[in-house]
């Protein structure tokens, strides 16, 4: 099942897209030997052309050194059994960029190693735009998408997965080295947990200038022994350590049986970490036998008190935080989501009693016959927000190329329309 929602309409034009992706030299996966055969060239540039379910395939995880567009599709139902010290699709990606893919109902089970979904371990690497589902378990380090991370980015990606791990375990990355690393614009919401210590709703440990920056965690976060926190487990003293404008949300906060108070909103640990503008939710359950009650204090290891009202309230982060919600976020029901899921339309409605036309000519999009203050809007195939206008004429012509989605909403209703625009 696609998680990209704005697939449904992208797909009328799978063969004009395959052909401008040809010229760019990417590889073409359609099958699931497509993707078993990647191995035989880990430097290359790799492109997903529909979901690839690997139920009952065999998997033999390597380390990757390219580039892989996930084209809004997923890696369906696989499962990896990995004795190695890295576990993963890949067991270390170095130099690699991957987007715009799903990892979708995912099992990796590792003894003792870096786990997560995506890579064992990533080293100046970038991730973004790809979520995970399923479960990861680990007798060490254990993440959704990376185990251990250096000086690698992982940005605009969401994990539900369920993450358990020994020590140093987190909802989105379990570690990050001395090099840094940055964690933006991400979010989990899962049962992430730690059979020793150390556990973070985003990351299990950070150290160098590691960056957590508008990220939030929902679910439970818990840990046996302790350095349990909402973002980060731990950050070590002597490190300089980043985390901003993030909320933890969670419903519960645990540590079953620590030697000291280590349970907190943001940061268990906060030897080596700076925090800033961060929040967490005011009825988050809290067990831990040295600790009674949240503290409120937004540059403070436990953030301001959050209501689950103003979680949800567009008007708070305008005011309080600096989180981008006309590119990056859009405020769903239940709280803010990557626009990238599903803020686009999926359909198109009343194109012609709407008497509203959209059309592509000599090289600029035009959109005909929408009253003044209608509401125009333009993502392009990998779903950012290229254009967000109200018009002011019933004629506005507009330079954006490529494979494109333009929604109108006038008080005529909504229409949209998908274009190539080259």
């Amino acid at each position: 099942m696609k998680h990209f929602n704005f697939k449904i309409l992208i797909a009328l034009f799978v063969f004009t897209f395959t052909m401008l992706n040809a010229s760019h030299s990417q590889t073409q996966i359609s099958t699931v030997a497509d993707l078993q055969a990647m191995s035989s060239n880990p430097s290359g540039e790799f492109i997903l052309n529909n979901d690839i379910d690997m139920q009952n395939q065999n998997w033999s995880s390597f380390d990757f050194t390219g580039t892989l567009d996930g084209n809004g599709f997923s890696i369906m139902n696989l499962t990896i059994q990995h004795d190695g010290d890295r576990g993963g699709v890949f067991n270390n990606i170095t130099g690699a960029t991957i987007s715009n893919l799903g990892l979708e109902n995912i099992t990796v089970n590792t003894p003792n190693a870096w786990a997560a979904a995506l890579a064992g371990n990533a080293s100046n690497s970038t991730v973004s735009k790809c979520f995970v589902s399923g479960s990861i378990t680990s007798n060490g380090f254990a993440g959704s998408f990376i185990g251990h991370v250096d000086n690698s980015t992982v940005s605009e990606c969401y994990s539900t997965a369920t993450v358990t791990g020994r020590d140093h375990v987190g909802g989105i990355v379990a570690h990050i080295n001395g090099n840094g690393g940055t964690i933006e614009n991400c979010y989990y919401n899962g049962a992430v947990y730690s059979t020793g210590w150390q556990v973070g709703g985003i990351a299990g440990w950070a150290e160098g200038s590691a960056v957590i920056s508008k990220c939030y965690a929902k679910g439970t976060t818990g840990s046996q022994s302790g350095f349990s926190g909402g973002m980060l487990g731990v950050a070590p003293g002597g490190q300089s350590v980043s985390i901003t404008e993030c909320i933890g949300m969670q419903t519960s906060m645990t540590t079953v049986n620590p030697d000291i108070e280590k349970t907190y909103r943001i940061v268990g640990d906060h030897g080596g970490a700076t925090y800033t503008n961060n929040y967490g939710f005011d009825q988050m359950g809290l067990t831990d036998p040295h600790k009674f009650f949240w503290e409120s204090e937004a540059d403070g290891k436990d953030g301001a008190d959050l209501t689950a009202s103003q979680f949800k309230d567009a008007s708070f982060y305008a005011t309080n935080l600096s989180w981008d919600f006309k590119n990056v976020w859009y405020m769903d029901t239940d709280g803010p989501v990557l626009r990238w899921q599903g803020d686009y339309p999926t359909s198109v409605l009343n194109l012609e009693k709407s008497n509203i036309k959209i059309f592509s000519s000599q090289g600029q999009i035009h959109v005909v016959g929408a009253e003044a203050n209608s509401l125009v809007e333009i993502y392009d195939i990998a779903g950012k927000l290229k254009v967000s206008e109200y018009i002011t004429n019933s004629e506005p012509v507009y330079n954006v190329k490529g494979i494109l989605i333009v929604r109108v909403t006038s008080a005529k209703g909504t229409i949209v329309g998908k274009l190539v625009n080259l």
